[in-house]
């Protein structure tokens, strides 16, 4: 099962779109401030594009503690999020993100009890297109 999180009205098929907003006809209504629902264990992929950068700074560990609950092990999570002037151009952006940031999302952040692996790390663009894309590895 894969999920894509935050879908807006980027649909994808052979996923579930998930969403908080109605106006886009997501197949799942979710607030990620708030937790997924789904069980444990259960998803092999997460795609997750310019979502992080919008969740509070004090929930992102809640998150992404929430994407390795529902994954199951060796599941990947693909994140694709602006840094540089790209992040800073919105108002609506919360969470800053830079080059490395998926550090601290992978086993070297031993304060958090999910565990991650970094599979894969590009940055494309440049100026305020600039986009930091990475790919995690739940480690159970």
């Amino acid at each position: 099962m894969k999920l894509n999180v935050a879908c807006g009205f980027k649909h994808k098929e052979g996923y579930i779109n998930v969403d908080i907003d109605s106006r886009v006809n997501p197949d799942v209504f979710a607030d990620l401030e708030r937790g997924l629902p789904f069980g444990n264990d259960k998803i092999d992929e997460i795609l997750t594009e310019q979502t992080l950068e919008h969740i509070n700074p004090d929930k992102i560990h809640l998150v992404m503690n929430e994407f390795w609950r529902v994954l199951k092990n060796k599941g990947k999570l693909v994140v694709i999020v602006p840094i540089g002037k790209g992040w800073m151009n919105s108002p609506e952006h919360k969470c800053p993100f830079d080059e490395k940031s998926w550090l601290f999302f992978t086993e070297w952040n031993y304060r958090e009890a999910y565990k991650f692996k970094l599979l894969n790390e590009k940055i494309t663009g440049k100026g305020i297109t600039k986009e930091l894309h990475f790919t995690l590895e739940a480690i159970k």
